[in-house]
């Protein structure tokens, strides 16, 4: 599942996807972004840069290039 950046995690969506680009693509089209997303984070606030690093029916923050500086940026943007 997929939420984005700045959003209730209530609002996250499932998105498929045999690579990132699929992933990212489908995510840009569930959650309506303005903008296309660009960038994944896994719950420890990393950025997801390769597929393999994903796992099934985790949860990952999705930002249009907007980085995440860490873990605690992570919680403050999930409690808003």
């Amino acid at each position: 599942m997929v939420y984005q950046k700045g959003a209730s995690v209530r609002k996250a969506v499932y998105v498929w996807g045999e690579t990132l680009a699929e992933i990212l693509a489908d995510a840009s089209e569930r959650l309506d972004l303005p903008r296309p997303a660009k960038l994944l984070y896994d719950e420890d606030g990393s950025k997801v840069t390769d597929f393999e690093q994903m796992e099934r029916d985790s949860l990952l923050c999705v930002t249009s290039g907007d980085t995440i500086r860490g873990r605690r940026e992570l919680l403050l943007l999930v409690m808003s």
